[in-house]
């Protein structure tokens, strides 16, 4: 069973807990801030509230039950309220109300009034709240930062979490690490379970896996793992250990740094606490598969998947994951039948949008593979989210996730894998639309805390050319290199990391493929672009190439050579990056009908390339043809 408290409709703690059989005792109380629910004889669950419900309204008792329940005993017990209202109680009337700038007055004039130690500190400490939403963050942090050194049972550890909370959403790391090291000094955990309202214990612990969310994946390096295995300290520091999604989070993070024994150690640990867990199993047995472990990867997902001679209703998307393992395996009839067996089993609209876009992709690859290249477009379409999205609002016409126009990048049903293979799909099937370019854009770039480490990607694709950018993602899946990549991933044998950087890889390449080479292009150019895709998401994700030189090179496809372009960036690159782009800058140059600035383009590359290269060859034979009378100085600097 899942309890929860709700403030305002909005979760404000819960927990999962197993309830076995008979009647349910239930216990609910409410004393000043503090509400706590109990069942049974279970641990309670209890919420405390900064800005206590104020008493002003009449309030209001209520049971929603099924039918099927009946109330066998209640009893009620109330305080009698106090006459007047405490010290700070009009203030929070008002900040409860958005007047908070009176409720700023309120709470200055309760810290003057001589009261006790503790209701001063409690006004400081709402004092910075409210300045936080009047937007006056240096006035907050400084009231906060002095308030956490003060002594003091509460306050003090209140305004500390607050003051880590606000250092993680603007991603002020080394001060959130230095918070964190002294609170786990002075404080235990029951200490903040009990002082603390879960909502601001939650928030702390989000901003730091905020870190392994949807597209944040992609450009993932070693010093953010580091962030995200101090997220799991921070966990158990704050909860008391970690949740099973935390401990998903940090194995998706070990995965897209390449690290598949620890990822494999967590995954083992993971089906322990939770051995019946689609999500689970799933990612298990993509790690085993990567390992050649086929036969143990084969045993979980059967272990959940069969019942008797029969498949379990509740595991059977587990039938993509053994379509794969039978595909890695060159079983391919014991493929196409674990997918028949899927769809005759399971509708469009009863799937998530997850396991019915993979579904729908493996299908049509393996169509694909015996030349039925109709079967498998068709196979494709049947996983277009439009399609999926009907058939879902048929079965439940209130589901929010299925009511939206189009897919939407802050939505769980596109946070990672969704993304791709919708992405894959659509092109595929060449019903790739704006809407659906734009967005993949919003996904690449959306964060829910701080700046996306891609943002920087969509101003470059406003200035290059929208319209341009919607043409090569709408192609990228077709071409020989990008059909490879959709199968891979289709497949799952591309490893977790490479799954979520291909899309941002073939964009690039297609992009720069159709604006700057014409007809089929060559394959020592095919090679040297695509070479310099990996390089340039290399350099990016180790901060070898930071964001102010995606902008100029953009502004440098537009034509610029001057500072703000070309002749701004070059000098700051280093050769192995320079030279290419330089040649394929050349090349951009000449569809411009700029032949004197290509020629100056291809020399660069030619002098950065080493002797002997690929690179070297193609950038005289491009000299050659813009100046064929030219000589061309071959001495190595």
């Amino acid at each position: 069973a899942r309890l929860e408290i709700l403030r305002n409709g909005v979760p404000a703690a819960a927990v999962v807990t197993e309830i076995r059989g008979g009647d349910l005792h239930l216990v609910a109380t409410r004393e000043n801030e503090s509400v706590s629910v109990q069942i049974n004889n279970l641990p309670a669950l209890t919420y405390r509230d900064l800005f206590p419900l104020g008493g002003r309204q009449a309030g209001g008792l209520a049971f929603d039950l099924p039918a099927t329940a009946r109330i066998l005993r209640l009893r009620l017990l109330r305080q009698t309220l106090p006459g007047s209202p405490s010290p700070l109680e009009n203030g929070d009337y008002l900040f409860a109300r958005r007047r908070t700038r009176e409720a700023l007055d309120w709470y200055r004039e309760q810290e003057l009034a001589g009261n006790s130690a503790e209701i001063r500190q409690e006004s400081r400490l709402k004092q910075a709240l409210c300045l936080l939403e009047l937007k006056r963050q240096d006035e907050a942090e400084r009231l906060l930062d002095d308030l956490a050194a003060e002594p003091g049972d509460r306050w003090p550890l209140v305004a500390a979490f607050q003051l880590w909370s606000y250092c993680l959403r603007h991603q002020r790391w080394t001060e959130a690490d230095a918070i964190f090291e002294n609170l786990s000094r002075n404080y235990r955990f029951d200490q903040f379970a009990l002082l603390l309202p879960a909502a601001l214990r939650n928030q702390v612990v989000s901003a730091y896996f905020n870190e392994t969310e949807g597209a944040n994946l992609i450009g993932f390096n070693r010093r953010r793992l580091e962030r995200v295995e101090r997220a799991l300290e921070v966990e158990c520091f704050v909860e008391g250990r970690p949740s099973v999604g935390s401990l998903i989070s940090v194995l998706r993070a070990h995965r897209s740094v390449e690290d598949s024994q620890r990822a494999a150690d967590l995954a083992r640990e993971l089906l322990q606490r939770a051995p019946h867990d689609i999500a689970i199993i799933e990612e298990y047995s993509w790690i085993m598969r990567g390992q050649g472990a086929f036969e143990e990867a084969a045993a979980r997902v059967d272990l959940a998947l069969l019942r008797g001679q029969d498949f379990h209703p509740d595991f059977l998307p587990l039938l993509i994951e053994r379509a794969r393992l039978h595909a890695a395996r060159q079983q391919w009839s014991e493929a196409e039948s674990d997918l028949e067996s899927f769809f005759g089993r399971v509708a469009p609209g009863r799937a998530t949008y997850r396991h019915w876009s993979a579904a729908c992709l493996v299908r049509g690859l393996l169509f694909d593979r015996k030349g039925d290249r109709k079967a498998a477009e068709d196979a494709w379409r049947q996983g277009l989210y439009p399609v999926w999205r009907q058939a879902r609002l048929q079965i439940e016409p209130d589901d929010p996730k299925a009511k939206s126009e189009q897919p939407h990048p802050n939505a769980d049903l596109f946070s990672g894998m969704e993304m791709v293979q919708f992405l894959v799909l659509t092109s595929l099937s060449d019903k790739l639309r704006d809407e659906d370019a734009a967005s993949l854009m919003n996904w690449l770039t959306f964060r829910r805390s701080g700046q996306s480490p891609l943002s920087i990607f969509k101003v470059a694709s406003g200035v290059v050319n929208p319209e341009s950018i919607t043409l090569a993602l709408g192609g990228m899946w077709r071409t020989p290199r990008g059909r490879e990549a959709a199968r891979r991933i289709g497949f799952q044998q591309a490893g977790f990391a490479e799954c979520y950087r291909m899309p941002l890889l073939l964009a690039f390449y297609e992009s720069v493929r159709q604006g700057a080479f014409t007809g089929a292009i060559a394959t020592a150019d095919d090679e040297l672009l695509w070479k310099l895709a990996e390089r340039l998401y290399a350099a990016y994700v180790d901060g070898r190439f930071p964001p102010a030189r995606v902008i100029q090179l953009a502004l440098a496809w537009k034509g610029a050579t001057n500072f703000a372009g070309w002749a701004g960036v070059a000098p700051s690159l280093e050769p192995g990056l320079r030279g290419p782009l330089a040649y394929v800058l050349g090349h951009r140059y000449r569809r411009l009908k700029r032949d004197r600035e290509a020629e100056t383009l291809f020399r660069t590359a030619f002098e950065d390339a080493p002797a002997e290269s690929e690179l070297r060859r193609l950038a005289e034979t491009q000299l050659e043809r813009l100046a064929p009378d030219a000589s061309i100085e071959t001495t190595c600097r």
